[in-house]
């Protein structure tokens, strides 16, 4: 049972694309809020 490291590459992997999923909205977020901000 313990022979196998696929669950925790896969794992280690899900883990970098929720990461870089997060930081993509964030940054999305803060470019639309400038946006708007700069309207006003």
């Amino acid at each position: 049972m313990g022979d196998k490291k696929q669950p925790d590459a896969n794992l280690k992997g899900t883990l970098f694309l929720v990461v870089v999923l997060g930081i993509f909205i964030i940054v999305v977020w803060s470019l639309v809020l400038n946006l708007y901000f700069d309207r006003f």
